[in-house]
């Protein structure tokens, strides 16, 4: 089975400083508590994240801390969109 996280929306309603998936939460980045469920979880054969122009330095904390975590930089149009090309990426 494989996982998606999608993490390359620009996070305005929440009006953060930076990334939402990089927001500090007890210490560590918001998207280190999915990533560490669904890699600890063992239900996964693969974790997939979606990222943009919108989450730059999300993708270098993946790349940096997630090695085993597959990245697909989508176009960044909305949500909808992001998640089909994602899913076509993926199934390729």
């Amino acid at each position: 089975m494989h996982a998606l996280v999608m993490a390359g929306g620009k996070g305005t309603r929440m009006n953060a400083r930076c990334e939402k998936p990089l927001i500090n939460i007890n210490g560590k980045p918001m998207i280190s508590y999915v990533l560490n469920a669904l890699i600890d979880s063992k239900c996964f054969n693969y974790v997939w994240v979606t990222v943009s122009k919108n989450t730059v330095n999300t993708k270098i904390y993946l790349n940096e801390h997630y090695r085993s975590v597959r990245v697909i930089d989508t176009p960044a149009i909305d949500y909808v969109y992001d998640l089909n090309y994602a899913l076509k990426i993926h199934t390729q």
